[in-house]
């Protein structure tokens, strides 16, 4: 009788091991199975790190750098260069490719409806607009609605005011708050006359 209590006792310790074993796996199993979802629900979540500039000596404003997708360590220590600003090419939403096949000299405004500087500069804009008409071609484009082009021509504070010749090519460039008689004084330079 001692045997069979000894050989039924081993038995139990084994089953309880073995079901021990098989519980503790489980567990695992659901942990693992738990953390991939977490993980995964993470992963769908985040949100990359976005720049929030601050306007610079109230007079522009710094545009937020462009979203970083992927990013390998070897890129954050060695940033590739910044790339050239691409020629603009003329499309039919392009208002300032459409501007500069005029034949006449540009004043491209690029700003922000938030922006303080580019509200300053709103009527001084739409009063140039007039006085210029079929002088010169006086734009104000908003960078929010014109995001590719603003790129393309490597914009990085607001407001930026652009000026080129009747020929399309940039003569200057000004960022900040540009006063009317300031941007009457380019325009002369570059050969266009004001209201007679």
């Amino acid at each position: 009788m001692k045997r069979n209590t000894i050989i039924l006792i081993a038995v139990l310790v084994v089953l309880a091991g073995a079901v021990t074993a098989i519980v503790v796996l489980k567990t695992k199993a659901a942990k693992n199975k738990e953390m991939a979802t977490v993980d995964s629900l993470v992963q769908d979540t985040l949100i990359p790190d976005t720049v929030v500039a601050q306007p610079i000596a109230d007079t522009a404003e710094a545009l937020p750098e462009p979203e970083v997708i992927e990013e390998s360590e070897t890129a954050a220590r060695n940033p590739a260069p910044e790339p050239e600003p691409e020629e603009v090419k003329p499309t039919a939403t392009d208002p300032l490719s459409r501007a500069l096949a005029t034949d006449r000299p540009v004043l491209a405004d690029f700003g922000r409806g938030t922006c303080i500087p580019c509200k300053k500069m709103a009527p001084i804009l739409a009063e140039l607009k007039e006085e210029y008409a079929g002088k010169a071609e006086i734009l104000v484009l908003d960078i929010d609605e014109h995001m590719e082009l603003t790129r393309s021509v490597g914009i990085r504070m607001i407001p930026t005011q652009i000026f080129y010749d009747a020929q399309g090519n940039e003569v200057t460039r000004h960022v900040g708050f540009m006063s009317k008689e300031d941007i009457v004084a380019q325009l002369q330079s570059m050969g266009v006359t004001g209201v007679d």
